[in-house]
Order: C-alpha cells, then structure tokens, then sequence
C-alpha cells in the first residue's frame, strides 16, 4: 500500500483482552474465575492471552459468571479471529477498494476513459485521487462539496448522492480544461430571448453554444451514469464567476 503520510491508530482488541479488564474491574483473579466457572487455570489463561478460542460452552460459563450474554463473548472471540484473518486490518486490499466504491463507481468512471487506471487496489486510489485531486479515505470531500438543487426527469433506485456529486467534480474537472469570455449577464439575456432563433438553423446548436462562451457560459455535455438521475446541472465556477 502507497504511504499516504496519515497517521492511524490501530489496535487489533481480542477478547482476552475484554475478559481481563472484567476482571480487573471485580478485583478477580485468573484463579478466581477458573474456579467459578470450573475451567482449569491454564484454560483461562490461555484465553485472556487470545491464544484460544471461545466456545459455546466457554461463552456460556463466562455469560453465566461475569455477563451479559454468551453470543457477546462468541461474537467478540468470531470478530477478533475474522479480522487475524485479514491480516492486514485497514490495510487489507479489500476493505480499501469497497470503501471507495461506496462513494463512487470506480469501474464505471474508468471504462468511460474518465481514468485510465486499473482494477488494483492502487487503481482505485489513484481514479479517487483523479476526481478529488485527494487521498483516498478523505471522504469528507463528499461532506464539503458544493450543494446544488437538481431534478431527475427519471425515478432511480440505484441513485446515491456521493454518486451525482462525483459525476459533478467530474464534469468541474472537464469544464476547467477550457477557457470563455468573463461572464457577460446582458449577453446572455440577449441571447435568451432570441433563443428560439437558432432552431432555424443547420448550425443553430454550434451556434447556441458559441454565443454561450462569448457570454461567459460553458456548456458542457458528458455522459451520465445510470446510478444517478441527474440530467442537467447550472453551476459558478470561480475563474468566471
């Protein structure tokens, strides 16, 4: 994984753990709960080190002696043994690669040629990276991004918003390739009001949207995606605000 300079604290906490601080808490021994729950010393021992699992009937036998229930210490001994599994706690390749597609449709964006990048772990850090200009795990990006009052012309159960507000950066992205005049509210009256004008012409759409940028109006049109409804978008952009 590619050092992103962050600073994660991470604490693998088994059930073993849990257990002593019960004990600690109630001023017992290891000894003291072996002989309340009729397990042997090196049993309980070699529990409190997480060096042995939980079983139904340990989980009982501790429900029984210290509480609340026996699936709390099975679900405690399950999590702690899924997540060795891992081996790699937040670093597992996995966990990185749906966190972001959680907020983005990673693939999708990447066969419209938005980035060229690969279905790895670091391709999907790097798409993240392309849209945001970001680290991957910032995802408060989609907590400060620009609101904006949109409407769909089609019901979408797909539909999520981090969707449309990353198809929007991606559409800023494409918008801040090119340059219009400065912004011009008397030209682009003018032109609305002899809009219908240019559907007269074999030209009128290039025409329509030459006008535009002579008004200080990029017109952009980009393909959408299917996980959103968002069909159009009017926004400022800051270098012609």
């Amino acid at each position: 994984m590619a050092d992103t300079g962050e600073l994660r604290p991470y604490h693998l906490v088994g059930p073993g753990e849990i257990l002593k601080r019960n004990l600690e808490a109630l001023g017992w021994s290891q000894e003291d709960l072996a002989g309340v729950t009729d397990m042997s010393t090196k049993t309980v021992s070699t529990i409190v080190n997480n060096k042995q699992r939980i079983t139904v009937e340990t989980a009982q036998r501790l429900s029984a002696a210290l509480g609340p229930s026996f699936d709390y210490w099975l679900k405690l001994d399950n999590n702690y043994r899924l997540r060795l599994l891992d081996g790699d706690g937040n670093d597992n390749p996995t966990r990185q690669k749906a966190e972001i597609r959680r907020h983005m449709p990673v693939l999708e964006i990447q066969k419209k040629g938005w980035s060229a990048q690969d279905s790895s772990v670091d391709g999907y850090r790097r798409t993240f990276a392309d849209v945001w200009g970001k680290q991957p795990g910032d995802v408060s990006v989609y907590e400060s991004a620009e609101r904006y009052c949109a409407r769909g012309s089609v019901e979408n159960e797909t539909y999520t918003a981090d969707y449309t507000l990353t198809w929007l950066q991606i559409a800023h992205n494409f918008a801040a390739r090119f340059e219009v005049s400065t912004y011009d509210r008397v030209k682009l009256e003018r032109l609305a009001g002899g809009l219908l004008s240019y559907t007269t012409e074999d030209t009128g759409v290039a025409d329509v949207v030459a006008d535009l940028e002579v008004s200080g109006v990029k017109f952009l049109s980009r393909a959408t995606s299917p996980k959103h409804n968002l069909t159009a978008r009017a926004s400022w952009t800051p270098e012609i605000r």
